[in-house]
Order: structure tokens, then sequence, then C-alpha cells
């Protein structure tokens, strides 16, 4: 393909920057885009290093910029950096370090630029002796991942064998071991709190393999941002192997926090690392585009979603902070995406999320198998989604929500939490009706609920939400929002309306929902047949 058009996989996922292009994924062929600036900032830091950085830092540039995927910075100065500096940048790459003066520092304000630049979200990737630097500041030796230590060796230049210990994380997945001629290190100084995805084999005079496995692949997180470290990369002969290339650009698209999305005719479905993922747009039979997206009254409200209002007192829901960081007191963080298409016409996603405060990934107080289905569309064009979501809580917890009227310090907004759509302001003549009810009210508990609107082009069309009979508390009670005056139109199956839920640690909560998207509006009677 033109080089315009490049592509990085992240997995089986294809990623492109503000290009929308079709490839073939297990035998269905799908469009899949990135929504995001053209290109994501990368500044590599260099300019010092015990290694020929000369050299090396010219390649890592060019190797980056012509992934189509980045525009590249060099500063030969990263002492000079503030945080002004780093706010241009998605991430940072080190081809810098101090070695062998190890116990120099910058001063407090640099420190806390980088760290705070890191904490935020930022993305930063460092490869060989680039982190060997600072013994004495723990947080850069948390970001860095690995460095140089006292028991740190290594022999002559030779080959070996990488392997990847974990393949299902996005910056391995689909790749496949290598073979690399590099200077292994071994007894790597790596911060405990790492997580290795794979390791480095020498091989012998005799080309057979050492038993010895080396780290050599690390990833961490530090507040809301990822690091990634890896030993290799000693000089520039060895950063022009492909493999190592292609790993290396994996791991600057996971760092950064890329948003990806995988659209298809039911719209586009997001999974960026500073949002929950969603739905948005989701498209109808006729074409019509069914949801708003961070609009101004609501910026958390995204589009086609679940999520919990209150973890043990924490808000998971709202911004509480700077709404354009996306910043929740209570994290959603997804762990990893699978797509799958190999059923022609339908798409499986599933996700692996952790919940835990935003500032404290270590205190993970929930985990999720989030597992998604789009059905191929019917003759008509209908279809739906499924939404099948387990949940498993790592200690005791309380869910929760606004309190309700008639409880102490009750709103008439109370009650809501889970599985929510926030539609096109744009609708006209909303009405809400199910099974036994032309009008719903909050609390009225129904296994179903039709939205009926006219899409703003005269149009009448619906869009339809089941509650499962195996969930808890079923039937679901239902929260409902006709507001045109704002204009704000959302419901939502709202599990915890009536009431908290505790689950003990260890318990597992399930709950399976049903979107159904009808080409045309349907009676009580065909909606009853579904």
């Amino acid at each position: 393909m033109p080089v315009k058009d490049r592509v990085t996989k992240m997995g089986n996922i294809a990623v492109v920057l503000l290009r929308l292009t079709t490839i073939l994924i297990s035998g269905l062929l799908i469009s899949l885009e990135i929504k995001a600036q053209e290109y994501v900032p990368m500044l590599i830091l260099s300019g010092q290093n015990n290694h020929n950085w000369q050299k090396t830092t010219p390649v890592l540039k060019k190797m980056f910029g012509e992934s189509g995927l980045f525009t590249v910075a060099i500063t030969n100065r990263p002492d000079t950096l503030k945080y002004a500096d780093y706010q241009k940048f998605r991430l940072v790459v080190s081809n810098w370090n101090t070695w062998p003066d190890t116990s120099t520092r910058w001063d407090q304000t640099k420190e806390q630029a980088f760290t705070q630049f890191i904490k935020e979200g930022g993305g930063a990737l460092f490869l060989h002796a680039g982190g060997s630097s600072f013994y004495g500041w723990q947080d850069y030796h948390s970001i860095a991942i690995g460095r140089w230590g006292k028991n740190t060796a290594h022999g002559s230049i030779g080959e070996a064998m990488v392997h990847f210990s974990n393949t299902k994380h996005p910056i391995t997945e689909g790749l496949k071991d290598f073979t690399i001629t590099d200077e292994i290190w071994e007894n790597t100084d790596i911060c405990p709190s790492a997580t290795s995805l794979g390791w480095a084999q020498k091989k012998g005079s005799d080309g057979t393999l050492e038993a010895a496995k080396h780290p050599a692949i690390l990833i961490n997180h530090y507040g809301k941002g990822r690091s990634f470290y890896t030993i290799l990369g000693h000089d520039e002969k060895v950063l022009s192997n492909p493999d190592l290339q292609q790993l290396l650009i994996r791991a600057a698209t996971w760092t950064s926090g890329i948003e990806i999305s995988v659209t298809g005719t039911f719209g586009t479905y997001i999974f960026r690392p500073d949002r929950k993922p969603h739905f948005h747009p989701l498209i109808s039979p006729n074409g019509t585009v069914l949801t708003a997206e961070s609009p101004q009254d609501h910026l958390w409200h995204m589009g086609l979603w679940f999520s919990w209002k209150f973890i043990d007192g924490l808000n998971y829901w709202e911004y509480t902070g700077d709404p354009t960081k996306h910043v929740s007191e209570g994290m959603t963080e997804i762990q990893s995406v699978q797509v799958d298409s190999s059923k022609q016409g339908d798409y499986h996603i599933h996700l692996n999320i952790i919940y835990h405060p935003w500032d404290k990934k270590d205190s993970s107080v929930m985990k999720e198998v989030q597992r998604i289905t789009i059905s191929a569309p019917k003759a008509d064009k209908s279809y739906w989604i499924d939404y099948d979501l387990t949940f498993t809580a790592l200690k005791d917890l309380l869910l929760d929500r606004t309190p309700i009227p008639g409880e102490p310090d009750g709103q008439s907004w109370g009650g809501y939490s889970g599985m929510s759509i926030r539609l096109n302001t744009d609708f006209r003549d909303i009405r809400y009706f199910s099974e036994s009810k032309e009008t719903v009210a909050y609390g009225d508990r129904i296994r179903w609920v039709a939205c009926e609107f006219d899409n703003g082009q005269g149009l009448r069309e619906q869009v339809i939400i089941f509650d499962h009979p195996d969930n808890p508390r079923y039937p679901s009670p239902w929260y409902c929002i006709n507001d045109p005056a704002t204009p704000m139109y959302y419901f939502s199956p709202a599990i915890l309306y009536k009431e908290p839920m505790k689950l003990k640690q260890g318990e597992v909560l399930h709950l399976k929902y049903r979107i159904y998207l009808p080409a045309k509006p349907l009676t009580k009677y065909e909606i009853d047949k579904l």
C-alpha cells in the first residue's frame, strides 16, 4: 500500500491515523480506523549516552517517522524540559542516560515535570541503556523499568533468540519469536512492579540456545501513563533488525495510548485507553446516527456504553477533574482487547478490564470480562448487539448510585448506573414504551424498553434494550430521560436504581443485555416475539 496509507497492526487489529482503510481480518472484510490527531507527536531524548547516540538517534527518528504514525522531535538537552514542553507530545523515547554518573539528579521542578507528564497519561519508551540514570530517583526507575545494576553483565555481541512469553498483549499479539544479533544484558536491574512480555536466550558457539532466559521486553504503568523497556538496541546495526523495529513501533503505539476503534455498518466501537469502551457513532439500519458522544451538558456520556457510578464511594462515572482529560476518581482501565470476525458478518469483541482508583493501579477493586457480539444484519438490515459482562470482586465492595427521592440526600435525578445509551440530540418526538406501559417512569420494573423517535429527517425509528431474565433483580428498574429543552434523551436498565449492591471478595456478578436496532418501528407484539 502507499506510504500515506501505512498500517501498523495491533494484534489482529490494524491501526490507521485519520485514514480509513479496508483490510481482511479472519475472513471478513471490515474497516478499522484511529480517530486521533493525524500523527502522534513523539520526543526522543538524546545528546548523552554511554552508547553511540550520534548514530542510533537518527535511526530511531527515521524508523518512527517512516512508520506513518508519528511526528518525531529530538532534544539533546532533556534536563531543560519543562512540563509545558512535555505537554506538546504523547510519548518520549529515551536514547539518553547519565551512566556511569548514576547519582546525579535533575532539579525538583524538572523531575516533577517528567513524572507529571507520565502520571497524566504520557507514554515512555526506553531501550537498552536508556534507563540507566538517576539511581536515587525511584519513580524514574519505575517508569524506565530497566537499568544497568551492580550484578549486570554482558558478553560480546552475538546471536540470540527473542521469545514472547505473553502473546495476548497488544504489543506482542501476532508477533513471532525472532533472532537478533545484539548485546544481551544479564541480571538487568528491573523495577519489581514491571510485567515481562518476553526474554532473550543467547546462542552458543555451536548454535544451540543457552539455558538462561534474560528478561528482554517489559512494561509498566505509572498513574495513567504506560512505559516500555527492552534490553535490545545496542547500536545502529541492531536497530536495523526489522523484527525489533516492528516491536518498537508496537510499543510506541501502545505507550502513547493511540485511540483504536472497530468500524463497520453498525458504526464505530472505540476502546481507547483514556475512555470507557463505547459505541459512537452507532448507526441504525437506515443510516441514522443514533448516539451522542460527550455532549456539553454531560461530557462523560459516551454513546452506547456501560459504566458504574460509585464503587466503594469513588466516582467512576463523571470526570471529577479536568473534563477534557477524562479523569474520574475511579479508573475503568482496558487491559486487553480481542476482535474476532471469523463468522461471516458477526463481530465478537472481548475486553479485559480492571477497576481501580485512577492514581492507584495496584489497588484494583474489581475486574471485568466484557464480551460484545454484533450480529450480522438480517435481510431487512435489522441487527442487534449483545453485552455479556462478568464482574469479579477483588475485595468486599459496594456498588452504589446517587440516592433517589425518599432516601437520605435523595435527588430527583438519582439512581442511574450501568448499561446506558445517550441518543442523538437532533431527534424529536421521543417516547419510551414497554410491553405493559405506554410511558415508562423512573424505577418501573420492565423486561424491555423501546425508545421511538423522529430521526430529524421525518423518519420514525426505534432503539430497544432488553434486560436478560438471568440478571439479578430482573426485571430491572429503568431510568429514562426525555428532555427536549436541553436536549437530552437517555435510557438505561438501572440495576442499582432501587438499592446499592454489595459484593464479597471473589463474588461474581454476571449481567447480559441486548440492544436491538430494527429497520422500522415494531409493535409491542412484534418486540415480544424477538
